[in-house]
């Protein structure tokens, strides 16, 4: 396959690049794609040797004899705005293996893209082995710094995929390139293994998060709350919120309200109820869906006693009702033999609209 050569100059002096975008060769298209499963362990590479300078002075002086000036540091130049990536992304879609892309890619091995503009490219592959194999390339070939941003986002290539080896096998080389894993990374990992059902790998990953001392957010949080409560893992779903507020993290009204439905349906009543003070207590006021959860929690459960309470406690907090909570109540009154009570529920109904 023909390589784009890059004009002899290009890299020796500071002079402006061509206006005319630079255009790559496109490949055959072909409509599959003969990509091998790559090893994720990375390969050996030889430790450049540090030349330790022989005088101590790291100063310059000028022929006019001024004072010393440190050396500036010639900031490299990049073809990230001279190339067109729509054009390279075509082309890099038509490649059929590690050769052909490597093929590709060989104009550009010196670096002469930045990083930001190689991350942007793997962000934009749809395919998960193409993305390992441009991360190889930026590794292993063009000889970049490790980059937690490249990793990140061929993770998360790879878990759409649902490619569950390669993904812990990434995990593994980032460590091994010295890499430390960020709150992208673990949440990527926590979410992508929870959705998929694997909730005891989800939780490892949770726990390695917090050896590593990466703080989570309440959103991550809060979806493994709701991840377990949907699959009735109740006694997870309170682990995890009781490590929610050691992490210092405060508990919002979804948080909140997820967690009342937990207790209710693990039958913890009291806690439940208990739940409802605590959030008064943080600032945090309880609304119709909390007080409509807790109610539907001790109906079920045929506290028809309990759930009255509760509705009072509603009703002197001067929360609107809802059609959901009209009906649990009317049901209640039907049960307590409160006719009048659950007759006038329901005209009052009729009068907010419901």
């Amino acid at each position: 396959m023909a390589s784009l050569s890059l004009p002899a100059t290009s890299m020796q002096v500071l002079d402006p690049l061509p206006s005319s975008n630079i255009f790559l060769p496109l490949l055959p298209l072909i409509t599959t794609h003969i990509y091998t499963t790559i090893s994720r362990k990375p390969r050996r590479r030889a430790r450049s040797l540090l030349l330790c300078a022989t005088r101590k002075d790291i100063w310059t002086r000028n022929t006019t004899s001024l004072p010393y000036r440190r050396k500036q540091r010639q900031e490299p130049v990049y073809l990230d705005h001279s190339l067109d990536m729509t054009e390279l992304l075509l082309s890099i879609s038509q490649t059929q293996n590690e050769q052909q892309l490597y093929s590709l890619l060989s104009p550009y091995k010196d670096r002469q893209l930045s990083i930001r503009f190689m991350v942007s490219i793997i962000s934009r592959e749809s395919d998960w082995q193409r993305s390992l194999a441009l991360l190889d390339w930026i590794n292993d070939i063009a000889r970049y710094s490790p980059s937690v941003f490249a990793y990140n986002v061929v993770l998360r290539n790879v878990l759409r995929a649902k490619q569950w080896d390669h993904a812990h096998g990434l995990f593994d080389e980032m460590r091994n390139r010295a890499l430390a894993p960020d709150r992208y990374t673990y949440s990527t990992l926590i979410t992508h293994f929870g959705k998929a059902g694997m909730f005891d790998a989800s939780l490892f990953w949770l726990q390695q998060m917090e050896l590593d001392r990466v703080s989570g957010d309440l959103v991550l949080y809060s979806n493994l709350i709701e991840l377990s409560r949907k699959l009735c893992d109740y006694s997870k779903a309170i682990s995890i919120f009781m490590r929610l507020k050691k992490s210092g993290i405060m508990p919002d009204l979804v948080a909140y309200n997820s967690m009342i439905n937990v207790f209710g349906k693990a039958k913890l009543f009291r806690e439940a109820k208990l739940l409802m003070k605590e959030m008064r207590e943080v600032g945090i006021m309880p609304d119709t869906v909390s007080y409509s959860t807790l109610l539907s929690v001790y109906v079920e459960n045929e506290k028809f006693v309990e759930a009255l309470s509760v509705f009072a406690e509603m009703n002197e907090a001067k929360c609107p009702l809802d059609l959901t909570t009209c009906n649990v109540m009317i049901d209640v009154y039907g049960q307590l033999d409160m006719a009048k009570e659950a007759d006038r529920l329901f005209w009052s109904m009729r009068k907010m609209g419901n």
